[in-house]
């Protein structure tokens, strides 16, 4: 199986740029966005009680934490790197209203905050925190308390099932595009709240659109010549070394358990640029693929090739859009993954 994979990693690693290095690092710009306090702060507060210590984290909604007794349906929406959790709101709003679900839909865009940003905005220490970039990884937070950005996801997810507050709740979606992609496909990996509300009734999906990079599970990469000059490519957010502490179980357990959850990969069929502002460049991603559309179709042959027999998930691919959260959520496709309508608007589905 590995060299029937290996084989298939020919055609990826000839689409690369010739003269990719190991992990280039440059300095970062002073004007980067990313490294700048958001410009707003979500409206809403809700306090996080995890394993690891409690917070608070700020969030955009259509509706409350706090409780509703009309939505059956929540959708769990995480932005991209810009952690600019009013613009995403505004387009799952527009999703929404495109599939006419907004009677029965609550929307909640959490907002995973920066040092930057408490600081920025002058907020209390008991916001929970990380740095810029570490939050999309599952890593601790580093104030109030080490508080993974799963664990803020397990929160969430078991408050919308608690049925003194949400009685009519029968589906969760987690929906994240880009850097929000890549946290949400982790989080179908380890996530804890899918398999503490099995035996709620309460659907559960996970809808990862454009990330940069997946999480394998073992050393299998698609331009496996990279690897030699890359030490670090299997580990923790690309693989199985080096695990965050809120990952507690084997790979072998979060394999079996990964490809029975209901995944979409949601795919632009222009996102193919391999020089994108925000395209993880880094040696680890490097060895996935090109670009964003090549590294999702290789990821989901990769495994289509371990688990011949199928598995729960599937890619749908999104014509004529790019790196767009907005134009791939709000698309006669995204709509149709999102709320499972008929997929005629999609320009490939295809099982894995």
């Amino acid at each position: 199986m590995q060299n029937v994979l290996r084989g298939l990693s020919v055609f990826v690693a000839a689409l690369l740029i010739a003269g990719v290095t190991a992990c280039p690092v440059g300095a970062q710009k002073e004007d980067d966005p990313h490294y700048k306090p958001v410009k707003h702060v979500g409206d809403r507060e809700f306090l996080v009680q995890a394993p690891e210590g409690s917070g608070i984290i700020h969030y955009f909604a259509t509706g409350s934490l706090d409780g509703s007794t009309t939505a059956t349906r929540a959708l769990i929406n995480i932005t991209g790197l810009l952690r600019n959790s009013d613009e995403y709101e505004k387009t799952g709003e527009e999703a929404i209203a495109a599939a006419g679900a907004g009677a029965d839909t609550i929307l909640i865009t959490p907002q995973f905050l920066a040092q930057i940003d408490v600081t920025g905005h002058s907020l209390p220490a008991s916001t929970i925190r990380w740095d810029v970039q570490t939050w999309l990884d599952g890593l601790p937070a580093i104030g109030p308390a080490p508080i993974s950005g799963f664990s803020v996801l397990d929160a969430i997810a078991k408050r919308l099932a608690d049925r003194s507050r949400f009685p009519a709740i029968h589906e969760i979606v987690f929906v994240g595009h880009s850097a929000g992609g890549q946290m949400i496909q982790r989080y179908a990996v380890v996530g804890k709240a899918p398999d503490d509300l099995a035996a709620s009734g309460i659907a559960i999906r996970f809808v990862v659109a454009n990330p940069s990079s997946y999480l394998y599970f073992d050393s299998y990469r698609p331009v496996p010549s990279i690897e030699a000059t890359c030490p670090k490519f299997n580990n923790w957010k690309y693989g199985m070394d080096n695990l965050p502490p809120y990952v507690t179980l084997d790979t072998a357990t979060l394999e079996a358990r990964y490809v029975k959850r209901r995944v979409t990969y949601l795919l632009g069929q222009l996102d193919t640029n391999p020089n994108h502002p925000v395209l993880d460049k880094s040696c680890m991603g490097e060895t996935e693929g090109p670009y964003r559309l090549a590294r999702g179709l290789s990821f989901a042959q990769y495994l289509r090739t371990r688990h011949p027999s199928g598995t729960n998930q599937d890619v749908a691919q999104v014509a004529d859009v790019d790196h767009d959260a907005h134009g791939m959520f709000t698309s006669t496709c995204g709509v149709a993954v999102i709320f499972q309508r008929p997929r005629t608007g999609c320009a490939v589905n295809a099982k894995i």
